[in-house]
Parts: structure tokens; sequence; C-alpha cells
């Protein structure tokens, strides 16, 4: 399928293209129709009051519930639902209801989460749309098999599948209102992380009447009190064409961004990034968005004293720090280039140690078109469409690698004022929003900075 671009956006040399608000861009935060990213590390009310989060009722006692620091599905520290100290009385024993959603009975939804058992001890898992414990006309759920109204369906409702330790996604399906009986859709079913589906899931179908649902994840009738339970991001979406697809879930796309260029290519959004108004919300601290190489387009020239390739990096940002905070160049005063190396240690630089150099405080709470343009003798920046002359021809020099690495990954943003580089630098960072992303392999002209500032500059109303 060919990508559509506005044709005032200049495309010769486009690489990398995000996007936090288009739907193609975004299929991760702005489609799942709940939220997730934002459960909060602070813990101490799950202890000592209701244990619940906005838009997720606990189930089970007050105290077993937490949100905690721990190892998600893709090996990275990430913020997890988890349960443990339950009970040994043979009833509810942890999870959520979230809160009613409005959905359209003409579409399926996919309703999916994962989960894991790091002591598996006892008790049923499950997940479901949806219940009518009250028997209310209207709100009945249809079976897929047979089109029967069920009064408490769930996808899943089993002692556990599989083994400690090991995160499963489990994946079921609500179809669309008359569209008949029959089997399971083939995406229902327990995944574990290799893809292999390893259980089937019950499927069901939307009465005529339904106008909201929610999602419900419970662990229920464990008897014995080590049992612990763990979920990661529970989502909902309805299938229309924007919505990842399985292999997209299993590969983190919760956490992705898809390059509109080269759409294999993503980039990844780390720790508590967030979607919101449009744009990806940076909190100040950790927060950061890593970019892959699109097939290898820019490396890091290991063995040569010069950077090998020429890159403009655009974007739309913006601060909310009351302070004044800063963006840099993603190269510091000496002209050293910073990277990730492919297996996520941080290197301090290209070159020396020296940092980089901020080059404007941001205009808090407005949205701003920075344009960096790196060659591999000189560097440029324009900001609203007007280069910066302080910051711009200046040589790059003494930018040796002090690491063989080719083809690295990028660290992008808006949240840390040492651009590319970024982790350990915490007490730089920038709170802000990132709305957009371009790169080019090419030095974009000043009349091409203004004529992607003119293009966009009415969607940020500036």
């Amino acid at each position: 399928m060919a990508i559509s671009y506005n044709t005032s956006i200049v495309r010769d040399g486009l690489i990398l293209n995000i996007d936090a608000n288009n739907p193609r861009s975004n299929k991760g935060r702005n489609r799942n129709v709940l939220s997730w990213y934002d459960w909060p590390t602070d813990l101490s009310d799950d202890i000592s009051a209701t244990g619940s989060w906005p838009s997720y009722g606990r189930n089970g006692e007050v105290g077993i519930n937490t949100r905690t620091l721990d190892t998600n599905p893709f090996g990275v520290s990430d913020i997890v639902w988890n349960v443990s100290n339950q009970d040994a009385a043979s009833d509810d024993d942890g999870g959520w209801n979230t809160s009613t959603f409005a959905i359209d009975v003409t579409k399926t939804y996919r309703f999916s989460t994962w989960m894991r058992r790091k002591t598996v001890g006892n008790g049923s898992s499950y997940l479901g749309p949806h219940s009518n414990w009250s028997a209310v006309p209207g709100e009945y759920i249809l079976n897929r098999s047979n089109a029967a109204e069920n009064q408490n369906p769930y996808f899943v409702a089993a002692a556990w599948w599989g083994v400690a330790n090991d995160w499963y996604l489990v994946v079921g399906h609500v179809w669309a209102a008359g569209s008949g009986t029959g089997s399971a859709h083939p995406d229902s079913g327990i995944y574990n992380t290799a893809g292999t589906k390893i259980a089937s899931c019950t499927d069901f179908m939307w009465a005529p009447t339904n106008t909201t649902s929610f999602q419900r994840s419970y662990l229920y009738y464990s008897t014995d009190v080590t049992t612990n339970q763990q979920w990661y991001q529970p989502r909902v979406d309805a299938l229309d064409g924007t919505q990842p697809t399985i292999t997209e879930l299993l590969n983190n796309a919760g956490n992705r961004c898809y390059n509109l260029v080269e759409p294999t290519n993503t980039v990844t959004l780390f720790n508590q990034t967030r979607y919101a108004q449009g744009a990806f919300v940076f909190d100040g601290s950790h927060d950061y968005i890593g970019v892959s190489s699109p097939s290898g387009k820019w490396n890091w020239a290991p063995t040569s004293s010069s950077f090998k390739n020429t890159l403009s990096i655009e974007m739309w940002v913006k601060s909310s720090d009351t302070s004044g905070q800063y963006i840099s160049k993603p190269w510091n005063g000496n002209g050293e280039y910073n990277y990730q190396s492919s297996h996520n240690s941080w290197f301090t630089s290209v070159g020396n140690q020296s940092h980089s150099q901020s080059f404007t405080s941001l205009a808090t709470g407005n949205w701003e078109h920075v344009v960096f343009i790196v060659t591999p003798t000189q560097k440029a920046v324009y900001r609203n469409g007007i280069i910066n002359a302080a910051y711009t021809n200046h040589s790059i020099t003494n930018n040796t690698p002090t690491t063989a690495n080719n083809n690295e990954d990028l660290a992008l943003m808006t949240l840390y004022p040492y651009g590319f580089y970024t982790w350990d630098q915490p007490t730089h960072a920038i709170a802000g929003s990132l709305a957009s992303c371009k790169i080019y392999n090419k030095v974009l002209s000043a009349a091409e900075v203004l004529q992607n500032f003119t293009a966009m500059r009415g969607r940020f109303g500036v």
C-alpha cells in the first residue's frame, strides 16, 4: 500500500518519518481503547487505600494489587500489574475491571493482555469482555459459537497454562453484531513470546443492543498464598485496519511507533513515555525514544576520522518545564557524535568525553519547529524556519569513534539536552512533548526547511 504524505512536505531524501497522531505511525498507544502506560510507580495507594487506579477497578481485597517495576515480555524493566500476598480463601485474588467504554457494534474488537505467573501456585486466570451479572436486558453478549446470550463471558478461564516466569499474550475477539456464528477468530488464543499459539480462546459477538463494554482480567480461586501473577499492556483494539497485528503485539507494538517511510522500521518508547493530545509526552526523568537505522542508512564510520553520513533531523517539540529547559544539538561542542550500541549499552561519545552544547532555551508551553543539520564537516540549526547563525557552520573535528560499531541505533530526543545521547543524564532532562520527527539523508536547504515548517505550522498554532 502506498504511503501518502502532505504534498507540501519535502520527500526527497526522507528516510524516517514518525508522527504521534498518525494512526499508521502510532498504532500502539493512540489506537488502544484502554490506557495502561500511566500506571504509577508510587505504590502507596495500593497498600493503604483502594488498590485501584483510574480506569482499573481492583478485583480482590485491598493490599494485593500493586504496580511495580519488573521485567516486561521484551526483557525491559517496566511497570507491571502485580498480585501477591492474597489470602488462602477460594475467592477473588487480584486483577481488574476497567471502566466502561463506548463500542460500535458494527465492528469486531480484539481484547488482549500479557500475563505471567512468577510463582505458579494455583487458581485460575481470566480474560473477558463485560459481564451482565445483573441480567439487564440489552447488555447481554452473545456466544460466537451459537449466538446464545452469555451472562458471564470469558475468552479464557483456566488453570495456569504455562511455566513459571514466562510471559504469555492472551487474545480474544468480540465479533460485530450480526456477523453470524462459527469458529473463533484465527488470531484468538494464548501465545508464548516466541509467537507460538499454545492454547485456544473462546470468542463472542456483540448483541445489536450493546453500547458499552469493559475489560476484566483476574486471578481467582487461588488457595496458595505464594501464587504470584502479573499483567502487562492490556489492550482493546477495534479491527478497523489501523490496529497492530498479532505479530506486532508480540514485538512490543504497545511501545512502538512506525516509520511512515519504511513501515517495517520502528522507534521504541522507553520507560513511561506516554501519549496525550497528539504527541508523545516525556516526564522529565528517564523517558526517551530509541530510533533504529532504517535499513542501515546511517552508521558511525568506525575506522575513519569523520562522521560518515549527512543528516537533517526535524522535530516539532514543546517544553513544559517552567524553568525554561533546553533542547540541544545531536552533537557536542567539540563536534562529537553520540550513539547507542546495538546491545543497548550506552557509550559516552564518539571522540572525547565532552558534553553537548545546548543552543537555545525553548519557550515553555509553545510548539516549536527545530531542525538540526549535520555533515561530515559542519552543522546548522534552524528554529521555526529561521537559521540560528550562532550555531551554524561550526567545523566538525575530533570525532574519531572510540568503539567500532556500525549501523547503530540513535536515541532521540526532546527531553534530554544531549539530543541522541540520553540515558545517564537524568538531571538535565526536559519535560515536554514530541509530536513529529523526520530524518533526511541529505542537507535540507533553507527553502526546504521553511517549506516543511509552513506545511505543518497550522497544526501546532505557530
